[in-house]
């Protein structure tokens, strides 16, 4: 279906009264009706002239079809009721994605959630309807002073392609202001709901804007087939405080507190002295075959902890990223004099070999002066860049680069470092990842970054909750997390 026009809001008003005037028996009958010249239904014998006038036209031989106005009305209301709910209209999660779907763009769901063009439609329907339900648009307005600050924060997008200038941005924030005194709410759709005191802009006008800006969603009220339209009120910032993150507690069993990043680097360190891993051409990346390999000899950690972020092949990164760090191998040439990219070999150093003769005290002290978490020393300087190398996904990019700030891993350190006994860890994870969450606070703070994330095909939530993943890993591996089984293993 393609999305609502200024004419459609046009044509619907004048004939909405008179549909409103209908009883429900009449109102069904209309929807049977055909668009052609037929005998009288028996409901609309006994109409008022007025209604019989605007509602239909009359053929000479007595036959009666819809109006031009009732005809473009009654295709309104098929298309309402194809993402309408069965029951009383409301915003869930049905109705919103098929609205959506049936009465949006592919360049206008592109354009208001910075989904790359091109990109899977199911990711920009699903981001476009998600930011929608949430009020996400309708805050952008009532946050935004300038039609140029509004604009920005929807990809630039305008109903039409016409222009959105100062009066339209300033009827459009009195229309909002107006409508939602208590949060959502499902009116009737008419044009008295698209009024505002200025008068500076038709109703039809207004409809078409606040319907096209995802202010506002046309729905069908299924208990009367009238048409309404629910305000979709600017939506309130997940509650943003790590120390609110919900814990239910587990007795510990087991419990498994290990630094085994010691082991991991142990055990590369003797593959290198085996054997020096191949490098590719830039120098310093080890094929992930030859990681792969190294991640199998790795030692074995207990089944329960959880899978993601506690990987071999990431574990494996994450050992590599710190051999580098601590100067333990460096990269030469295999034969002297060979110029060949391919000859390129990783090899332990003589500080390597020292290092597998030292305590784990001594290995332990040695990591945690580079480990990039915030601390003093070394500890404090590592760059966002080098943190997501050592939670071992520096090629994935889990998130925009926007959002890649030092504000993001105090986020992390707090929400951990409030963790004093044993807690259900998906409870965890669910919680800081919809509640805690700084993607979502740097998000509300800048609309422009709230659009890129569809950008990536995750949801923010999804990502800050593989990160704590990884990070948990990382904090694991340093010895300072401890996990223990749960209740059902």
């Amino acid at each position: 279906m393609p999305p609502f026009s200024r004419s459609d809001f046009r044509d619907l008003f004048p004939v909405l009264q008179y549909w409103h005037a209908l009883t429900l028996p009449q109102r069904q009958a209309a929807m049977a009706l055909s668009h052609n010249f037929q005998p009288p239904v028996h409901a609309f014998r006994n109409l008022s002239a007025d209604l019989d006038a605007q509602l239909f036209e009359s053929h000479a031989d007595g036959r009666k079809r819809p109006a031009a106005p009732l005809r473009a009305l009654l295709a309104f209301q098929i298309r309402l009721a194809e993402w309408s709910s069965t029951q009383r209209a409301h915003i869930g999660t049905v109705a919103v994605p098929k609205y959506v779907e049936a009465a949006t763009t592919h360049a206008q769901r592109h354009a208001m959630t910075g989904v790359r063009i091109g990109s899977n439609p199911i990711i920009a329907s699903g981001a476009f309807a998600k930011r929608m339900a949430s009020g996400a648009f309708s805050r952008a307005l009532a946050e935004s002073e300038t039609p140029q600050q509004f604009l920005k924060a929807v990809g630039g997008w305008v109903p039409d392609g016409g222009t959105f200038a100062t009066a339209e941005h300033r009827a459009l924030r009195e229309w909002l202001r107006l409508a939602t005194p208590k949060g959502n709410a499902t009116r009737l759709f008419d044009r008295g709901a698209f009024a505002v005191p200025e008068g500076s802009i038709k109703p039809e006008a207004l409809a078409h804007l606040a319907c096209g800006f995802g202010l506002a969603m046309p729905v069908l009220l299924a208990d009367t087939l009238l048409p309404a339209f629910t305000v979709l009120a600017p939506g309130k910032a997940a509650d943003q405080k790590p120390a609110n993150v919900e814990r239910k507690a587990i007795k510990p069993q087991e419990s498994f507190a290990r630094p085994y990043l010691l082991d991991d680097i142990d055990t590369w360190l003797r593959a290198l002295k085996a054997e020096p891993a191949p490098v590719l051409g830039d120098g310093w990346s080890v094929p992930a075959a030859h990681q792969r390999r190294v991640a199998k000899e790795l030692v074995t950690l207990p089944r329960w902890l959880p899978e993601e972020g506690f990987a071999a092949e990431a574990r494996s990164a994450a050992a590599l990223w710190m051999i580098f760090r601590l100067d333990l191998a460096e990269t030469g040439q295999a034969k002297p004099g060979s110029e060949k990219p391919g000859d390129a070999r990783l090899r332990i150093q003589p500080a390597g070999d020292a290092w597998l003769g030292r305590t784990r005290k001594e290995k332990a002290a040695a990591v945690l002066g580079w480990a990039p978490f915030r601390g003093k020393g070394a500890r404090s300087g590592g760059k966002p860049s080098e943190r997501l190398a050592f939670l071992g996904d520096a090629g994935a990019r889990l998130f925009p680069a926007a959002a890649e700030t030092d504000t993001l891993y105090a986020w992390l350190d707090a929400a951990f470092a409030s963790l004093r006994a044993h807690c259900d860890w998906e409870t965890f994870l669910r919680s800081a990842s919809e509640k805690a969450n700084p993607f979502l606070a740097d998000a509300d703070k800048d609309a422009e970054l709230a659009g890129r994330w569809a950008a990536w095909e995750s949801a923010p939530e999804e990502v800050y909750r593989q990160l704590l993943s990884h990070y948990a890993a990382r904090l694991a591996s340093l010895g300072a997390l401890a996990f223990a089984p749960g209740p059902r293993g």
